[in-house]
């Protein structure tokens, strides 16, 4: 899952804590920093149902969850110095993605059966369980429901009447957790055994 860059306004830390000084909470300079942020790469599990109203066409919903790392990068300058300044940090996050999807299938009279798809749904990051600045302050707003879409190509493959082996790749576009801006992209490959009533 690949994150996304933005510009943003940060205050910038002037005191140096020592052994015998605490510094003040920051209230300033400030200046505008390069954020980024990017995704482990995690496996996911879920389930999914498929209803076939033509030989063709269907509709699909599906939920996937997957344990991931949140990274978050700063970089600015300091405005009174002049000197780089550069921070980082991480979160563990719980992602959850429901999805409605329109699917068109091809070949129908085949053993292979391959098909496209398209859809939406929400997105649901939930964190953190540990968290190292910046990424403490920024993730604690992420445990809400966001918009998210994808695109796709399969194919099913029957084994028998009603046992079907199903590999799928799709595409998300998935809400971040706010404050993060933008979307992060996320490629998705899944494999698995599907029954089938009919």
């Amino acid at each position: 899952m690949r994150g996304n860059t933005w510009y943003e306004t940060i205050p910038v830390q002037i005191c140096i804590p020592t052994e015998t000084m605490s510094c003040p909470a920051v209230s300033g300079p400030y200046t505008t920093a390069n954020m980024s942020s990017s995704f482990s790469t995690a496996a996911s599990a879920g389930a999914g149902a498929r209803l076939r109203f033509t030989r063709h066409d269907a509709i699909d919903a599906s939920y996937l969850f997957s344990f991931n790392h949140l990274f978050l990068r700063a970089k600015a300058t300091n405005p009174t110095t002049g000197q780089p300044i550069a921070e980082s940090g991480s979160s563990f996050t719980r992602l959850q993605l429901v999805s409605f999807n329109y699917v068109h299938y091809f070949f129908i009279r085949s053993r292979i059966q391959p098909y496209l798809t398209a859809g939406m749904g929400e997105s649901h990051f939930k964190g953190p369980l540990s968290a190292t600045a910046p990424s403490e302050g920024l993730i604690e707003g992420g445990d809400r429901f966001q918009f998210t879409w994808n695109a796709g190509a399969g194919a099913d493959i029957l084994l028998r009447h009603h046992l079907v082996l199903r590999f799928d790749v799709r595409d998300y576009m998935v809400g971040q957790p706010l404050p993060i801006r933008g979307s992060a992209l996320s490629i998705m490959p899944v494999a698995g055994v599907v029954y089938r009533f009919m």
